[in-house]
């Protein structure tokens, strides 16, 4: 068990406050979604650019996780700062906004945790689960946000596990219980034809989350999959795409940016003391 403590504060700022929660959502484009039919077009046709997203080259991190103590406060921009010193690679910083206060998390390959930060402090982490002991790289992370509870979902490549693509929701409650919950993607994949440069749209557990990725050609799934939790069951329902349509950040990775960029998560990470020869 995990002291959350600040969970008062990341969801409600004032222990007193722990209402329905505003949510920063991305907007819809002016007039609207388009009509299905044209969305459909856009996907399947041939003007739908083929995209891979580009990764740096994996690297372990000096850093023994387990022997790491940060105090509560930590900057975030530090601790940043320290991965880059010690030379962690794709590292991705999220960030949600709950009752106007900011909540990010971040993590790299390798790594065993997620870190949580408050505006731009750090409040604690929580351990990530992976398959068969083997962690994650390529991260794709994604702060949000339910009625009590806080969560992070991840998606990721386990290289050990032949590059087999894993998907977990962890959910924090305001009491400090966490629960791990794992998103079925093996049928998934299987029927999209790969899993490569995730989306996940959405931030409202309660609302539920919206899953897209490309297929091992680089293009768009054609459709989208509505992930929704009941207590510690996890179910993923095939929708069509244009549901997804109503975030403006839909439209630009379809066109070809990267989820990471889309979501602003991206964290260069040249090692910020090394002197150039």
């Amino acid at each position: 068990m995990h002291s959350f403590a600040f969970l008062p504060l990341v969801l409600t700022i004032t222990a007193d406050a722990m209402r329905t929660l505003p949510l920063h959502r991305p907007g819809p484009r002016p007039g609207g979604a388009p009509p299905a039919a044209a969305l459909l077009a856009l996907l399947l046709g041939a003007c739908t650019p083929a995209f891979f997203p580009s990764y740096e080259i994996q690297r372990f991190p000096d850093l023994d996780e387990k022997a790491l103590v940060l105090k509560p406060g930590t900057k975030e921009a530090s601790f940043i700062f320290m991965l880059k010193v010690k030379g962690a690679s794709n590292i991705v910083n999220p960030k949600g906004y709950v009752n106007g206060s900011v909540v990010s998390a971040v993590t790299a390959d390798f790594m065993e945790n997620v870190y949580l930060f408050g505006d731009g402090r750090y409040v604690s982490r929580v351990p990530l689960r992976h398959d068969e002991g083997a962690p994650q790289v390529h991260p794709f992370l994604k702060v949000l946000t339910g009625s009590g509870t806080l969560g992070v979902m991840l998606v990721a490549e386990n290289l050990v596990l032949g590059g087999k693509r894993i998907a977990q929701l962890i959910l924090i409650e305001k009491g400090g219980r966490t629960t791990h919950l794992s998103v079925p993607l093996d049928d998934v994949i299987a029927r999209e034809g790969g899993l490569y440069d995730p989306f996940v749209g959405g931030e409202d557990l309660d609302d539920g989350l919206y899953l897209c990725a490309r297929d091992k050609s680089g293009r768009p799934w054609s459709r989208v999959y509505l992930i929704r939790t009941d207590g510690e069951k996890v179910s993923m329902e095939p929708r069509p795409a244009n549901e997804a349509y109503g975030c403006a950040c839909f439209e630009d990775w379809m066109e070809g940016v990267e989820g990471r960029k889309v979501f602003d998560m991206i964290v260069p990470s040249e090692n910020p003391l090394k002197k150039e020869e």
